[in-house]
């Protein structure tokens, strides 16, 4: 008999007898019995399943399934015409637009990129949901190199009993299952039970820039998000960014050139004013961590968020993405934070300096700030997992 990997996980977690309490068993149950919302299969039957993908591999997915079926199904796509397929007469391709929510819908990806893209997938699952097709599943070999590429976390009772701690605070049911599945999807290694937001990143139903706001943000990145989210303030409001990467904050003045409201700093937020020595792996995309030993590519000033704004107007939301340096950077922004009860999203998906699923819940949790505490999951991946905060 093969045994499932929730089983696999549920014999792992009766062996540590800390979770035996009640305590926890309510959420222990929650967590193992969550159905995977995108089930990832390798067969489906052409007959009563139809294929959606994306145009610019629509002719990838004809020829994937022309290879393997006798029988092919009929292919959604996006705005279809001859001169974007091979037309045969065996091939049906029609607009995703028409799909009705009583069909079975299979996503692809393309078999030939490195790795699928995740921000297309995402997409496509959101259109779907859209139109109320929720558990689409997706073709296990086009996504094979997801799995070559991701590890479970360590499993710790410790890690189990935060978990439950956080999932137990947090303020509606939607959190509640954007948490329990990237939990399951990172405790396995599978990202099938990752419950995709339909709002956008950062723009929380509650908690979200507004009119007026005064801005924080770590970790600009290339300067996107900044752009969306002054719009949002308006021209009342302000931005201040900090950005550690040189490409990086290079690329930000460029793309925030014409945003007056926009306040760039080439500096990283930290929990004090000090030099810190940087890694970076990608000096275009941001991916940058703090490191202690000598082997950095780059030096950098920090400064902490209390400092920063000791004679600047405070902030009335603080948005960090921070490669990991979260927890640092919010125990710099206690005082302000405390005075102020500025409006929160903080990045909860990395691990480079431990689980920060677990660890930066626990510890705002711990510093019993009076906040509501929601969290969206903006990625049919493992990362993008956000907390957002607002004061009660």
């Amino acid at each position: 008999m093969t045994i499932s990997s929730t089983e696999r996980l549920a014999a792992e977690l009766a062996e540590y007898h800390e979770l035996s309490s009640p305590v926890y068993a309510g959420f222990i149950e929650t967590l193992l019995t969550l159905p995977a919302q995108r089930p990832i299969v390798d067969t489906i039957t052409p007959e009563d399943t139809v294929v959606v993908c994306r145009r610019e591999i629509l002719n990838e997915a004809i020829a994937y399934y022309q290879k393997r079926y006798t029988t092919l199904p009929v292919f959604y796509t996006f705005s279809p015409n001859a001169s974007v397929y091979k037309a045969e007469s065996d091939v049906i391709v029609r607009d995703v637009e028409t799909l009705s929510s009583e069909q079975k819908v299979h996503i692809f990806t393309s078999l030939t990129a490195r790795r699928p893209g995740h921000s297309g997938i995402s997409f496509l699952v959101r259109h779907l949901a859209n139109k109320n097709i929720l558990n689409p599943s997706v073709e296990k070999n086009s996504v094979s190199r997801f799995f070559d590429e991701f590890t479970p976390e360590p499993l710790r009772p410790e890690d189990i009993m935060n978990m439950a701690a956080c999932y137990n605070q947090l303020s509606d049911a939607e959190s509640k299952q954007a948490y329990l599945g990237i939990c399951k999807a990172r405790l396995l290694g599978d990202f099938s039970y990752t419950h995709l937001a339909l709002y956008p990143q950062y723009f929380h139903p509650v908690v979200h820039a507004e009119e007026g706001d005064i801005l924080c943000e770590g970790g600009i990145c290339d300067g996107k998000t900044s752009v969306k989210l002054t719009k949002a303030i308006g021209e009342s409001g302000a931005l201040y960014g900090f950005e550690p990467v040189p490409e990086c904050y290079k690329l930000s003045l460029k793309r925030t050139a014409q945003s007056p409201a926009i306040h760039l700093e080439n500096k990283a937020l930290w929990k004090n004013t000090t030099t810190l020595k940087l890694s970076i792996t990608n000096p275009t995309q941001g991916y940058s961590s703090v490191i202690s030993s000598g082997t950095a590519e780059a030096s950098c000033s920090t400064t902490s968020i209390d400092e920063y704004f000791s004679d600047k107007p405070a902030p009335t939301l603080i948005k960090l993405d921070v490669e990991g340096a979260e927890i640092p950077v919010l125990e710099g922004a206690m005082q302000t934070i405390r005075a102020h009860r500025p409006k929160l999203m903080v990045s909860i998906y990395h691990t480079n300096n431990g689980n920060d699923l677990v660890n930066i819940p626990k510890f705002l949790l711990d510093a019993n700030l009076g906040y509501s505490f929601y969290v969206g999951h903006h990625s049919v991946w493992f990362n993008e997992t956000i907390l957002y905060c607002i004061a009660k």
